[in-house]
């Protein structure tokens, strides 16, 4: 009974302070539309500033969407955690998005992972995920996650000698819920459980200057390792450019075979080429890039090697420049293939450069010491 009259008397607050509203409110010069001399609707009258005119005993009554409505609770965020081995494709790709949204809201355009592949990658590696997000709807609307997982190597030696166990740390948090502690307690959650593992050393790789680099530093991600460039090379402004380059480099690797392979894994296509000598068949190198269904305008993840006994040969710009090709001719909506190239690769970085590429960005390792 006292919740109802507390609801009577906040609607008759409401009702007059709209009514007040009203009457302050300035009068228009338009004049209502008159039929037969006669007003359709009723004119106002009263000096502005006071109450509308009302019968005696008449009641206001409430007009439909006057109606009060509750307010529904926000519901709080939650962090749950997933087993590695327990995501869903529908859980991957939600996260994928999540890392996608990052990226756009910082104007980088660059490939991400797709979910499929991300899925992979979690079963694969993954030690422990969790997920922000609305209580029992989290998994539903994630806005933040991190994982933890063994780096492919796992153990690595320290300069002292002694063997130590990398984990590697990975996650985002939604632009609209940042600073509200989400983070910081999914990082929380991700180091305990690379501890609890036996992991002794935790990495993540960044966007240098960026928020993410600025959160992990201030939480003791000191070490820093050697920074490599993400090269982006634009498919159709640079197709004259590499048709002549490649011409060219066709008469100095006259000697080399080059084979076309493909292989779909993960919900994306892998395209490779690699080269072998004519006369003793021995392998020279490859060049691989990766085109994911989810992304179908990037293709990512390229990779070029040749053989140091066969340097010299501009094998690489042979093999890449006839993966392009064959990627342009095979998927016409790839605009872009990207690479992540360490800074010690300059053979690679030559190769891309002379084709056209342009740097996109730096991303730098951090690393945090457990024990």
């Amino acid at each position: 009974m006292v919740a109802a009259d507390a609801r009577i008397v906040k609607f008759f607050a409401r009702a007059s302070s709209r009514l007040r509203a009203r009457s302050d409110a300035p009068v228009t010069p338009s004049q209502p539309a008159v039929a037969n001399g006669v007003p359709d609707t009723p004119v106002a009258t009263g000096e502005p500033g006071q109450e509308p005119s009302q019968e005696p005993g008449q009641e206001l009554v409430p007009q439909p969407d006057e109606e009060l409505a509750e307010e529904p609770a926000e519901e709080p965020y939650e962090i749950v955690a997933v087993d590695p081995d327990a995501v869903t494709l529908d859980l991957a790709n939600r996260l994928a998005r999540l890392d996608r949204a990052e990226l756009i809201g910082a104007g980088r355009d660059v490939a991400s992972i797709s979910g499929p592949a991300l899925l992979a990658a979690l079963r694969r590696h993954g030690i422990g995920i969790w997920v922000a997000g609305p209580g029992a709807r989290a998994l539903v609307h994630p806005v933040g996650w991190s994982v933890v997982s063994r780096r492919a190597e796992d153990a690595a030696t320290d300069p002292d000698g002694a063997v130590e166990r990398i984990a590697v740390l990975h996650g985002s948090v939604a632009a609209e819920h940042r600073a509200s502690g989400l983070g910081r307690e999914l990082l929380s959650r991700a180091l305990a459980r690379a501890a609890d593992e036996g992991c002794t050393v935790v990495a993540a790789t960044v966007w240098e200057a960026s928020e993410a680099e600025e959160f992990l530093w201030r939480r003791g991600f000191g070490e820093r390792g050697t920074p490599g460039t993400v090269r982006r090379l634009d498919l159709a402004a640079t197709a004259e450019r590499r048709r002549r380059i490649t011409d060219d480099a066709s008469s100095y690797g006259a000697s080399y075979q080059v084979l076309r392979e493909s292989e779909d894994v993960d919900g994306a296509r892998i395209y490779r080429v690699r080269a072998r000598h004519l006369i003793n068949g021995a392998a020279a190198g490859s060049a691989e890039l990766t085109v994911a269904e989810a992304t179908p305008e990037h293709a990512a993840d390229g990779d070029v090697r040749v053989e140091p006994e066969h340097r010299g040969n501009r094998l690489g710009i042979l093999m890449l420049g006839d993966l392009l090709s064959w990627i342009q001719m095979d998927r016409p909506r790839v605009r872009v293939a990207q690479s992540s190239v360490p800074a010690s690769a300059t053979h690679v970085v030559a190769v891309l450069d002379r084709l056209g590429s342009r740097i996109a960005g730096v991303q730098v390792e951090l690393r945090r010491r457990l024990h």
